[in-house]
Formats: structure tokens, C-alpha cells, sequence
């Protein structure tokens, strides 16, 4: 027990964000990207036999490890520094001794449960920690918090500032007008906003992005907007995106709101309850477009452009 808490309290004083400082905290890890190890995940023991006998350190029985990877755009079987999105150690140690060197060194934490799971979790900044009875040992670190622990977001403000947005666009021109409306609104609703560059024909070189932390209720935009109906369709050919048009017989293209064009993306694969498949209404070329009726994906962010960028 005492080498498992000496290792929590090194990973407490520097979380390892990378491949490189992971190794340095415990060892040689081995990633055999060639053999797939390089596409998001690995572990330890792996499950190939060359994985299953990397040495760990003492006080330590397992590792998972997540980490971003673009996955079209970067070859996965290259060697490279991985940037960590998320690590959990399972320590050689009793949950409770866990729970307690987490309380010393970093407060009581927050009591959270996991929607999907049910498991109960102690979140201590970017730690969590499995606190069921009679659970394993596991200290997760996070390098952002994830959807399933950020508080609720009382659903009044957002939609006090979704009308906010929308009576803006009618009446303003130019982005700053539109972002000093909606100011007052976006603390209270777990709303980040940006003015990012964009290129366009007409040399306007700006727009407005807002992302919804957690996500955004899909019906209580389409319900903003005045979009009985709406369909999404993919961003690209690896449709990892998904934009949010009104369904206009099937037809629309855009979604104009007076002078600007609105792009709400989805959070995630548009799916209904349980997962469940949404139907396809044709699309464009490979690209199809769901009906998004009975969706319970959440919307991530909208991007709002200027509609003379596209004339």
C-alpha cells in the first residue's frame, strides 16, 4: 500500500499530461503503435503478449490511457509524443486510503454519479476517484472535465439568452452588436463566446461561435428558432460533425435567421433513445441527411456568419 501511495501523491504534485512525462513517472510504457496501440487508447497489461508483460511499478496493478487522435488526418502506426486526454490508475491500495490521501491534499471534492454508468465518483479538480463500496482503487485524471460532471444548467437562462440571440439578429449588423446583446446571458448558461477569424469572398473576416458547456438542449433551440422540424447532415466525408438545417421539405441548404446564417453543430453522432438509428432523407452525394425527429443528441455550439458571405 505504501508504494501506491507514494505514487498518488507524485501524480497529485504533476499530472503527467504526455506520453514522455507518464514514462518518466512509470517507465517505459512500450506503445506499440505499429501493432494499434497509436489510435486513441491503450493499457496496461495490454492484450497482446508483448503489451501484457510491460513491468509496471510497484503499487500499481493497471493503466488505460486515452489521448486525442486525429484519425483522419494522422497515421496512426507513426511514432510520436501522444498528448493525454485522460488516464486511470488502479492502485494496489484500499479505496478508503485513496479517498483519504485525495481529501488531505485536495479538499472534500463533489459528490457526482454517473448518468449512464451509475457509478459514483469523488471529483477533485482534474481527479476523480471511484467511491462505491467495496470498488477498486481507481484515480482518474481528466484533461478537461468531461460532459457527464459538469453541473446542471438551469434551463431558464438559456432560454432567456436563445431569445436574446435570436430578437439580436433580427435588429443587429455586425458581430460585436450581436455578442454586447447576448453578454449578460452567457455566464449563467455555461456559454463560451468568441469572435474567431473566418476568411470570405467579400473580405469580412469574422463570426460568432458559442459553445454550450454542457450541450445545449437540440429542442429547445429548434423551439427558439421556429423550426418545427429539423434535419442534420455531416460537415465533411468523415462526418465526424453534424449541422443542424430546418427541414424544408428535405430541401434546405442553409438556415438564414434575417442577415445571417446560422450553423448549430451537434455534440455528437445524432442518434435517438437508446442509440437507436435516425432515418436518412436523401442527401448530398456519400453525405446523408437525418431526420432529426425523436433526436437526443445535444447541440455543442452554433456558429453564426454573416449572410453575405455566401453570395
Amino acid at each position: 500500500m505504501k508504494d501506491a501511495l507514494n505514487l498518488v501523491r507524485r501524480i497529485l504534485a504533476s499530472p503527467p499530461a504526455r506520453l514522455s512525462a507518464l514514462e518518466a513517472l512509470l517507465g517505459p510504457l512500450h506503445v506499440d503503435f505499429a501493432g494499434g496501440e497509436g489510435m486513441g487508447s491503450f493499457y496496461r497489461p495490454g492484450f497482446t503478449p508483448s503489451a501484457a508483460s510491460v513491468p509496471l511499478p510497484r503499487g500499481l496493478s493497471s493503466l488505460a490511457v486515452r489521448f486525442g487522435w486525429a484519425r483522419h488526418h494522422e497515421e496512426p502506426t507513426r511514432r510520436r509524443e501522444l498528448y493525454l486526454s485522460s488516464v486511470d490508475y488502479q492502485l494496489d491500495a484500499p479505496q478508503e486510503a485513496l479517498e483519504r490521501i485525495l481529501g488531505r491534499s485536495l479538499g472534500r471534492g463533489r459528490d457526482l454519479v454517473h448518468p449512464e454508468r451509475r457509478e459514483r465518483w469523488r471529483e477533485h479538480g482534474s481527479f476523480y476517484v471511484l467511491t462505491d463500496p467495496g470498488s477498486l482503487a481507481v484515480l482518474r485524471w481528466e484533461a478537461t472535465r468531461p460532459e457527464w460532471a459538469l453541473p446542471p444548467i438551469d434551463p431558464g437562462p438559456r432560454v432567456a439568452l436563445l431569445e436574446a440571440l435570436v430578437a439580436a439578429l433580427h435588429t443587429e449588423t455586425t458581430e460585436p452588436a450581436v455578442l454586447a446583446r447576448l453578454g449578460a446571458h452567457l455566464a449563467p448558461c455555461g456559454v463560451q463566446a468568441s469572435h474567431p477569424i473566418m476568411f470570405s469572398p467579400d473580405g469580412r473576416q469574422s463570426s460568432i461561435s458559442l459553445l454550450f458547456q454542457p450541450a445545449l438542449s437540440l429542442r429547445m433551440l429548434l423551439d427558439a428558432l421556429g423550426w418545427p422540424e429539423a434535419i442534420a447532415y455531416p460537415g465533411s466525408v468523415h462526418k465526424d460533425s453534424w449541422t443542424v438545417l430546418p427541414d424544408a421539405g428535405h430541401a434546405a441548404t442553409q438556415a438564414n435567421v434575417a442577415e445571417w446564417v446560422v450553423h448549430p453543430e451537434l455534440a455528437r453522432w445524432p442518434r435517438g433513445p437508446g442509440g437507436a438509428e435516425l432515418p436518412e432523407a436523401g442527401g448530398w452525394g456519400p453525405s446523408p441527411k437525418l431526420v432529426l425527429a425523436g433526436c437526443v443528441t445535444d447541440v455543442g455550439s452554433i456558429q453564426i456568419v454573416p449572410a453575405s458571405v455566401y453570395r
